[in-house]
């Protein structure tokens, strides 16, 4: 990161100095088992923690080691996913399982090349893995650690993410606290403080050291001024084709065996507003086909279950 070593070793001191305290409680934060911080990984992409923490908890108690994972039916998976959404992680974490048990020993792999190998693992979730599961002195990006290291470093605009993953690299101190207590704490920075709009900077532990804050006074001024009506309009959720695929997987977990997929377009259907018609069912029959070679549900004769 950018500075001199004097006030890179101010911004290590007094962002741990403020992680010590105000460090969050989270339940994958309490083991190092790599097989616990893995599945808490594969919850924590494009989901927020709040959402995840009682998730975790019942998933690793049904689940509590890799064979165990592995050793289950699809179908039991999924249920046991049931409020996370985005189910293909379901398959891809049960995927990932039945992979370590067969080629691996049943052992989580602690080098990021190997772990990038498995199905829904990428540089991120390979780093955290190899990170909070073994203790390998890596860098960790997430988006609340990007955003840290944009307005500490250039106060402009959002980094591309090889310049990111450069300035985590670099931040990383070079001999003590572990790189998993340093990237906890920047990861705690940018989800409690330093967050993406109105940011709390007269509370942030780094202010005196922040890019942004010297110049502008509020980060929010410094993160945002570039380019905000080129980016693309976020797609409306509801009634969009993702909106459905949950709401089909969401209906089979209540069912045990199979159904007639025009029973399964009126449980879909039931309390979504929507009016039932030949397009309709139409619609669903297309997503269920795409579930079906998503992994995500089996796909016979016209009967629909989970896999």
């Amino acid at each position: 990161m950018t500075g001199t070593t004097a006030q890179r070793s101010m911004f290590h001191d007094m962002l741990l100095g403020w992680y010590r305290m105000a460090r969050r409680d989270l339940p994958w934060r309490r083991t190092s088992d790599p097989y616990r911080v893995l599945v808490a990984e594969f919850m924590l992409q494009q989901t927020q923690v709040s959402r995840a923490e009682p998730v975790f908890e019942r998933f690793v108690a049904r689940f509590p080691t890799v064979r165990a994972l592995a050793d289950a039916p699809a179908a039991e998976v999924i249920r046991a996913w049931s409020g996370m959404g985005y189910n293909r992680r379901a398959v891809n974490v049960h995927r990932t399982a039945m992979l370590i048990c067969s080629d691996h020993g049943g052992m989580v792999p602690s080098d990021e090349e190997t772990l990038r190998t498995f199905p829904g693992v990428g540089r991120y979730t390979a780093a955290a893995v190899a990170c909070f599961g073994f203790g390998r002195r890596v860098a960790v990006l997430d988006t609340n650690v990007q955003r840290v290291l944009g307005r500490v470093n250039s106060g402009l605009m959002p980094m591309r993410p090889s310049e990111a993953w450069r300035l985590a690299e670099e931040s990383l101190p070079k001999d003590e606290p572990s790189a998993a207590d340093w990237n906890q704490a920047m990861m705690d920075l940018g989800a409690t403080i330093c967050v993406a709009r109105a940011p709390r900077c007269g509370g942030c532990p780094v202010r005196t050291t922040c890019v942004s804050a010297d110049i502008f006074g509020t980060a929010g001024k410094a993160w945002e001024p570039v380019a905000v009506a080129e980016r693309p309009k976020t797609p409306v959720y509801v009634g969009s084709s993702r909106y459905y695929r949950g709401r089909i997987v969401e209906a089979l977990r209540s069912v045990e065996g199979s159904i007639p997929i025009k029973e399964l377009a009126g449980l879909v259907i039931s309390g979504s507003g929507d009016e039932a018609g030949g397009r309709f069912d139409e619609r669903i029959a297309r997503l269920v086909d795409s579930l079906d070679k998503d992994g995500l549900v089996r796909f016979s004769r016209g009967t629909v279950s989970l896999p």
